[in-house]
Parts: C-alpha cells; structure tokens; sequence
C-alpha cells in the first residue's frame, strides 16, 4: 500500500504533466494560427430539381478551395445562400470530399429554400426592379477536430439583362 506521501507525489507529477501537455498543445495551435488561411468556396452551379411540396429543391454546385499546405479534411458544413439580404436557400451536409494541398475539389449539395423568404424577396424585387441582384454565400465549416470549425463567405453580384 502507498503512503499518503507518495501518493500526493504522484498527483502532483501527474497534475504537472496535464499541464504541461495543454500547454505545449495550446503553442502549437497558436503557432500554426498565423499561417493558416481560410478555405474558399465558389458557387459552380445551380440545377432545379422536383419540387417537395411547397418547398423547391436544387443541387448547388460548389468548388472548396484549400489554399494551405496540409490537406482539408471537413467533416459537415452548414450553407446558406441570400438574395439581396434574404436567405433564400439553406442546408446542411457531411459528405465533403477531403482537398489536398493547394488544390481544389467540386461537390455538389441537395437543397431546399426558405419560402417565407423567397416570398419577400420575390415581393421586393417585384416592388423594387434591379438591375443586379446581390448575393452571399455562407457555409460554416467544421473540420474533422472539434476545434477546428471556421466561416466563410463569398459575396458578389448577378448582373440582371432587362
């Protein structure tokens, strides 16, 4: 049996050695934070499919491109896609290729729309005629890490021929 002496010794080698992992774990995050820089995503393609309901489906074409060294291993991603400031078309998946170093991959995704606010979107650009439309893609993606999750977007304009 162990002394009560020892035993507080060995709780305080291991308390120091919890420390110290963390923190050489909590360095390397830190270190490797400058030279990261975030994915970027490109719509390819927009495909209507069947409708369900009242919902309208479609199949987003997507290009994710990994601009660092190490490869990008994803395992979901939350998208959204906003006309003029409504978010028209939302949608999850986990089923993301991995993207090797400087490289890129394309994938598609099944999606459906929000149709409160296509309805006010239809509606404001009914009441308001444009000549562009503006738009934003969002898409949160989480890495195969808890830790790892980032956002991106791309913004841009659909020029309108009237």
């Amino acid at each position: 049996m162990m002394s009560r002496a020892t035993c507080l010794h060995h709780l305080a080698i291991f308390r120091y050695l919890s420390i110290s992992v963390l923190m050489l774990w909590l360095t390397g995050c830190a270190t490797l934070a400058p030279n990261y820089e975030k994915p970027k995503i490109h719509i390819t393609s927009i495909q209507v499919l069947e409708p369900d309901g009242f919902t309208q489906k479609f199949s987003v074409g997507l290009r994710l491109i990994n601009p660092n060294s190490t490869s990008l291993q994803l395992s979901g991603m939350f998208y959204s896609i906003s006309l003029e400031g409504y978010e028209v078309i939302s949608g999850v998946t986990n089923q993301i290729p991995s993207v090797p170093g400087y490289s890129s991959t394309d994938f598609t995704v099944e999606t459906s729309t929000n149709l409160i606010n296509s309805i006010r979107f239809i509606s404001d650009v009914l009441q308001h005629p444009k000549k562009q439309l503006n738009y934003e893609l969002k898409a949160k993606m989480q890495g195969s890490n808890l830790f790892s999750s980032t956002t991106v977007v791309e913004t841009g304009q659909i020029q309108l021929n009237h």
